[in-house]
């Protein structure tokens, strides 16, 4: 194939492209940060998080105590992408980057944008540790002499009278839980509420948010004050539900993009189909577990 390399460089660049605004439906709740180092261990130490993470200076002290003692649990995983060309359509194309791969290249970009995701999901199915060397979910998370902070929360059920008895406990743990000095961790009024659900129960969630009155003509203490979201990976017959405070310097879950997109040409002589196959490495872990309750 003459023109391999033009190729490439064409699947390469529409890739990019195409990526730019695509983002993962976890994005609200969770910081993507630099990859700093070629190894990183993921070891937090007197300098801060590895993988940067933002405190404020009374409470450093408090968090960096904890953290010298613990690892907490990463996904480190590949995105593999394929895009193939059958070597007679290509030629008789006649084209640099043949019309009819575009489907394909778009499949590559939606599929790149939410694999994230299943990071995320792997955290919190496997109810990773977090630095504190608890589980991520967990009815005794101890900061310091401050009280337990529990966020493991029991389901009451999933129909919207459900819902509405379990939304309020999730909410109250969240705000209520403190540094051992007594401040709040979550403030109101400085970070957003997110409602992270199975597909089968967001239409649930998004007539109790969107609704100024209840069933009943009453106000609706819920209208606007969280934003749903459906969570692709969780199993239709899985129930468990998130409510999450996300505030900058306080995110659920970091990721880290370790290894960019790049695209490679391969030519088997005994296929019928040119291929480009790329890879990136990702890497995501529980970051603020004060910041996530989970209802299950």
């Amino acid at each position: 194939m003459q023109n391999s390399i033009l190729t490439t460089r064409g699947i390469q660049t529409a890739f990019v492209l195409r990526s730019e605004g695509q983002t993962a439906t976890f994005s609200p709740i969770m910081k993507e940060v630099p990859s700093t180092n070629a190894f990183e261990d993921y070891l937090f130490d007197e300098h801060g998080f590895t993988i940067k993470e933002k405190t404020s200076a009374e409470n450093r002290d408090q968090v960096q105590e904890l953290a010298k003692k613990y690892r907490m649990t990463v996904r480190n995983k590949s995105w593999t992408g394929n895009i193939s060309m059958n070597k007679d359509d290509y030629e008789d194309a006649g084209q640099i980057v043949p019309g009819y791969i575009d489907g394909k290249i778009n499949e590559a970009v939606e599929d790149f944008a939410i694999f994230p995701d299943k990071l995320i999901n792997d955290l919190l199915v496997a109810n990773s540790s977090t630095f504190d060397g608890s589980d991520l979910f967990a009815d005794t998370h101890n900061i310091g002499t401050a009280a337990a902070f529990d966020n493991k929360l029991a389901i009451t059920g999933t129909t919207e009278a459900n819902i509405r008895t379990d939304l309020p406990l999730a909410y109250n743990a969240l705000i209520s839980v403190q540094w051992a000095d007594g401040k709040p961790i979550n403030p109101l009024g400085k970070g957003k509420w997110y409602v992270l659900c199975p597909a089968h129960l967001e239409l649930t969630f998004r007539s109790i948010v969107s609704n100024p009155q209840t069933s009943t003509g009453v106000a609706n203490t819920w209208y606007n004050a969280f934003t749903p979201i459906v969570n692709p990976y969780q199993l239709t017959s899985v129930n468990t539900w998130y409510m999450v405070y996300y505030r900058t310097g306080r995110e659920p879950f970091f990721l880290q993009r370790r290894k960019d997109v790049q695209w490679n040409y391969i030519d088997d002589k005994k296929s019928s189909d040119y291929e480009w196959i790329s890879d990136a490495r990702f890497v995501a872990a529980p970051a603020w577990f004060t910041s996530i309750v989970r209802i299950a």
